[in-house]
């Protein structure tokens, strides 16, 4: 019994340190119990990855598809007055708008130059803008491009040309859309 008679202050304290720390872990996990958590407060994040895992189940078969829904509205109106698709020999495919009146020529490969029927006109000014690009299958292999100022091969005094190259520059006959902004 002498032995206890001679406890210091110090062992006391790591007498209780080591009790709260024991103790502590226990008192901690009687205090919130799953009555007293509020549905639906639990996140994925808050649980263990092994517990996510187990929660998550087999993918099922795809259910058949829905409804078609409804007719969207009318789109705004576009901005070009017209466009042309050309074929390779110059011929215009497809048109509409101010291209009614399209006439092109097609005086060497890869050179487009374009005009109007006399007596009518396709709006088409020294500077309007006009947009090119390549069309079909091998559009990725064209580059296009639109001379609307002087010096162009199709009119040395002004005139809209649209010229057409492969990927080394070498001038190549495509197909091509064209579009008058």
């Amino acid at each position: 019994m002498k032995l206890f008679r001679r406890v210091t202050p110090a062992v006391a304290v790591g007498a209780l340190a080591v009790a709260l720390i024991s103790g502590g872990s226990a008192v901690a996990g009687s205090l919130i119990t799953s009555a007293e958590i509020k549905d639906h407060t639990i996140r994925m994040v808050d649980l263990r990855d092994s517990t996510v895992e187990q929660l998550q189940g087999q993918t099922g078969d795809t259910g058949p598809q829905g409804p078609q829904g409804p007719q969207g509205p009318q789109g705004a109106a576009g901005t070009a007055r017209g466009w042309a698709l050309l074929k390779p020999d110059g011929t215009v495919m497809y048109h509409r708008g101010t291209f009614d009146n399209l006439v092109v020529t097609h005086p060497a490969p890869g050179v487009y130059c374009l005009d109007a029927k006399p007596g009518t006109s396709i709006g088409l000014g020294n500077y309007d803008p006009v947009i090119a690009t390549a069309h079909g299958q091998d559009f990725a292999k064209i580059v296009a491009t639109v001379n609307t100022e002087y010096g162009s091969t199709c009119n040395p005094y002004g005139g809209h040309g649209v010229f057409t190259t492969n990927l080394s520059g070498t001038a190549t006959d495509a197909f091509v859309v064209i579009a008058l902004l």
